[in-house]
């Protein structure tokens, strides 16, 4: 396994920034694009689909991920499994300083992207807004990523102008403290009849499929963190365990019809077998889907 390590005052590489070091330079490699006193901009390509990555520095660091970027393990955030597998380009990654990060990807995954560091002291950002700054994984801000992607492609393009990068950097956290504070203001509140309504049509509609949080999250405009939190303040529940009744709930209805195998009505609610399906539904309604069906005859023959 290739295993990436980053922490400061680590001696690394002559390639590599004074806080990467990679202990298996065949399996990875850093290219650095432009620093200043400020800031730096490093393309990171990981060879080998199978490796290991830990992040610990401190400067605030953004991630961008080369397209159809995926990663096939899991991702901890301060010893806190916080993702399994998952694409990586849909948005951007940020790690604030002095938090840590580590990534395993397994067989089949592929890894490239860029880091851009900010050191906030040097550049006289705010330490308390700065301090007020969480780890964020998949980001989607459209502003956030166009800048992110800006900062890319001067950097990529050997932009000259100087202090260029020093300001984007500035504009970058500012975006940054502003979605979080927009998040942090939403959280724990309720959706709105309008959110409501888009998540369960949503969710009803497409219970033969796969549902994911980022979908979710997409629907009504939060990052899957906060979209977590207020579906479950909103609805009561966790969004797996609603789904997971929804889907149930529409078992019932076509298990009442009658013209239909257990393994078809598993598959149309998006189960896997007939066996997942006997499992959730006594999981939530306390019966076997036979013992249900049986239930409901004895109602229909008393009356």
């Amino acid at each position: 396994m290739h295993s990436v390590t980053t922490r400061d005052n680590i001696p690394v590489s002559a390639d590599a920034p004074t806080w990467l070091h990679y202990q298996d330079r065949d399996h990875a490699r850093v290219i650095p694009l432009m620093q200043t006193d400020i800031c730096g901009m490093y393309r990171c390509e990981v060879l080998s689909e199978t490796y290991q990555v830990e992040i610990e520095s401190n400067r605030h660091l953004f991630f961008l991920y080369d397209r159809r970027a995926v990663s096939t393990g899991s991702t901890w955030i301060d010893g806190r499994r916080v993702a399994g597998p998952r694409r990586l380009d849909v948005g951007l990654d940020y790690l604030p300083p002095l938090h840590a990060l580590r990534c395993k990807g397994g067989s089949g995954g592929k890894v490239s992207y860029f880091i851009f560091a900010v050191n906030a002291r040097e550049m006289g950002f705010v330490d308390s807004a700065s301090s007020m700054l969480k780890p964020a994984m998949n980001v989607t801000g459209d502003v956030l990523l166009k800048l992110m992607r800006h900062i890319v492609d001067t950097a990529t393009n050997r932009h000259k102008w100087p202090y260029f990068h020093d300001h984007m950097a500035v504009a970058l956290l500012s975006e940054m403290l502003r979605l979080q504070s927009t998040e942090d203001n939403a959280s724990g509140k309720r959706f709105s009849s309008a959110q409501h309504q888009r998540l369960t049509h949503h969710i009803d509609e497409n219970l033969n499929s796969s549902i994911t949080l980022r979908d979710l999250a997409g629907v009504v405009g939060l990052s899957v963190y906060h979209f977590s939190r207020t579906f479950k303040h909103h609805f009561g529940v966790s969004p797996c365990k609603y789904i997971t009744e929804r889907r149930i709930e529409k078992a019932k209805r076509l298990m009442r019809r009658g013209n239909m195998r257990l393994l078809d009505i598993a598959i149309e609610v998006g189960f896997q077998s007939n066996t997942q399906l006997s499992r959730s539904f006594r999981r939530v309604t306390g019966q076997s889907p036979r013992c249900y069906l049986m239930s409901v005859d004895e109602v229909a023959q008393s009356t």
